[in-house]
Order: structure tokens, then sequence, then C-alpha cells
């Protein structure tokens, strides 16, 4: 009887170990992951690309692009429309709701905007102008933990 128990005793412990193991694990593989997408992301070319896509195809050519996105990069790249949503329908994370409310009022507007281009390099963030005039802002978030 006292070894049966032993055996219980053993195996719950070494369940407990395994579990906590394969959880390390999972989460080193995921956050390597996220840096090497980060590293691999160039931002200013991503803006072109997005930019281009917008020129190309209006808003429909815009999300396409974001749905293109590699799987880490894509859940750290926002595009918000002139209403503060979304592209994709996600939930705008806290820190761009703040940033949008700080800096969109009409007296923060200081775009330089090049001729023929509908990339307009803002500060402090960078939008892009649709075909149709509609403005979109483009936010790539830090990965947490970096």
């Amino acid at each position: 009887m006292h070894s049966f128990f032993l055996r219980i005793f053993v195996s719950f412990w070494l369940i407990i170990v395994i579990t906590i193991v394969s959880a390390a694990t999972l989460g080193y593989v995921y956050s390597e992951r996220a840096r090497a997408a980060v590293q691999n992301f160039e931002i200013s070319d991503s803006m072109l690309a997005a930019s281009e896509a917008l020129q190309a195809g209006g808003r429909d050519g815009l999300t396409g692009w974001l749905r293109s996105l590699p799987g880490v990069t894509s859940s750290l790249v926002y595009v918000i429309d002139e209403r503060g949503n979304d592209l994709l329908g996600r939930h705008v994370p806290p820190p761009i709701m703040v940033a949008l409310k700080r800096f969109k009022h009409p007296g923060n507007r200081r775009f330089i905007a090049r001729e023929g281009s509908n990339l307009r390099p803002a500060r402090p963030f960078t939008q892009l102008i649709g075909p149709d005039g509609d403005e979109y802002t483009f936010f790539v978030l830090p990965p947490q933990g970096a």
C-alpha cells in the first residue's frame, strides 16, 4: 500500500514537471519566433508596400496587404482608419487609442506629403492617404517584453 501511494505521488510531481518544462519550451520558441519576425520586418519598406497596396487597391488592397503579413508580424502592425477602427477588425490596444486621442486633433496635424504620393510621413505617426482621400494611420507595436 505504501508503494502505491508513492507511485501516485511521484506521478503527480512528474506530470507537474513535464507541464512546466513544456510551457517554458513553448514560450521560448514563441518568443524567438517573435524576435526573429521583428528583426526581419523592415518598417520603412513595409510602409512603402502598404502605400502601394492602398494606391493600387484602395482600402481593400491595404486590408489584403495587412492579411498577407507573416504570423507574428501581423499581430504587431495596425492600420487605423479615421474612425479609430483597425482595418482587420481587431481590438485596438490601449496604447494606440491613447496616441490617437493625443495626436489626432487638427492642431497637431503637421503632414509632409510628397507631390503625387499617398504616403504622409507624419510626426509622430505615418499616415497613408487613400485614393478617396481617407486617412489611415500606420502603427507598429513593439513585441511585449522587448
